[in-house]
């Protein structure tokens, strides 16, 4: 039924459970085999109820006023992909593409229509869209970590230093 596929689509997608290992641990609980077909059947109507929540999710994005953009590699199914995320306090979206460009935030649409402050980790291709842009810190602090590390640079040091003292305040 409609709970047990809940289940068994909260653990896969939730907790990222591989699926021959979320169908054994449902069967194991409710004594009942579930095969990976099933699993692939509940995702895919758990995204179908989802389209109007996902375009909501991203019409609220991209009214907001500030906004953070980023992307981080990852394999899917021994494949190179792009997780892109675009992010408020309040909301959240993630995009799974095989580009890491303006290919992807174009087919994804929040940045094509985002007006506020788009802050971003510089990559190129946040530059081309027409809004106001702002740097992440979180960057900014990783590269002046591996400066003062790897480099022996004393000044990124300092500048981390100060960089966490200014959000502190």
């Amino acid at each position: 039924g409609a709970g047990v596929k809940g289940v068994l689509t909260y653990l896969n997608q939730a907790h990222l459970l591989p699926s021959e290992r979320s169908c054994q641990i449902v069967g194991d609980l409710f004594g009942q085999p579930i095969s990976e077909g099933t699993l692939e059947a509940a995702i895919n109507l758990c995204a179908a109820d989802l389209e109007e929540t996902e375009t909501c999710i991203k019409q609220g994005l991209a009214r907001a006023e500030v906004a953070h953009f980023d992307e981080t590699g990852m394999y899917v199914e021994g494949k190179r992909m792009w997780l892109h995320s675009a992010s408020t306090p309040q909301l959240t979206h993630y995009a799974c593409h095989d580009q890491r460009g303006a290919t992807a935030t174009k087919a994804i649409g929040i940045l094509p229509t985002f007006r506020g402050r788009a802050i971003h980790d510089g990559f190129s291709s946040y530059w081309q869209y027409d809004c106001a842009h702002g740097l992440c810190n979180a960057h900014h602090l990783r590269e002046l970590i591996f400066a003062h590390e790897q480099g022996q640079r004393t000044w990124a040091g300092q500048m981390n230093a100060l960089l966490l003292d200014i959000k502190g305040a």
